[in-house]
């Protein structure tokens, strides 16, 4: 995989994150470079594009509907628990250590983008375009992919007990670096994918069979 890092100014400047996107919001500009710390993402329907910014326990939870776009942008311990990201673009983005209950990704895209170390239960991608896209590390109990389309995904050390699949071309996906007992996909969909003999044997009850020792 080549996922490109963020790149980030050399310094940041403490900012305001309500005034930043006031100011965004005026002069009909990204909000760039800023550094925001235990702040909370304001409220309104207008979209949000940021780019080059640093954000840390910043709160996600009350942006609505509104699209929120990220560019070279990293999101350290911040609060995305029933996050909606729709329509939303991340391009060279790092979230680490977030927590992202529930949250959404849905009809945008994900490029050169990672989820270090996140709390992502009953997360989704629905309708999403992967591509570069490395999740380490990450909680993801029954998650839901849905319409995924994807190139270079790499999962590793992610928990993803009852994790949902649905229309996701899993030919060439490798979750053998990932735990789970169960899955729910539709047995057709299982050719070519990429999983331990432990694994093989947890899926093959979606094939009816019975492993006698």
């Amino acid at each position: 995989m080549n996922r490109r890092e963020p790149e980030l100014p050399e310094t940041f400047v403490l900012s305001d994150l309500e005034a930043a996107v006031a100011a965004g919001r005026e002069s009909m500009e990204d909000v760039a470079y800023g550094l925001f710390q235990d702040q909370t993402l304001p409220t309104g329907e207008e979209p949000l594009d940021f780019r080059g910014c640093r954000f840390v326990r910043c709160d996600f939870t009350q942006m609505g509907d509104r699209r929120v776009s990220f560019v070279d942008c990293v999101l350290e311990r911040c609060e995305m628990t029933g996050a909606a990201f729709q329509k939303s673009a991340c391009q060279r983005v790092v979230f680490s250590g977030c927590r992202m209950p529930g949250a959404q990704f849905a009809e945008g895209s994900l490029m050169h983008t990672a989820f270090d170390g996140c709390l992502m239960n009953y997360f989704s991608l629905a309708r999403e375009k992967v591509q570069q896209v490395d999740m380490r590390d990450c909680v993801m109990k029954e998650s839901a992919f849905l319409e995924v389309g994807w190139r270079d995904w790499r999962l590793t050390d992610c928990v993803l007990e009852m994790s949902e699949w649905q229309r996701v071309p899993m030919k060439g996906l490798d979750l053998s670096a990932c735990a789970f007992t169960a899955l729910r996909v539709e047995p057709s969909a299982l050719r070519g994918l990429k999983v331990t003999g432990v694994q093989a044997m947890a899926l093959s009850r979606l094939l009816g069979l019975e492993i006698v020792e």
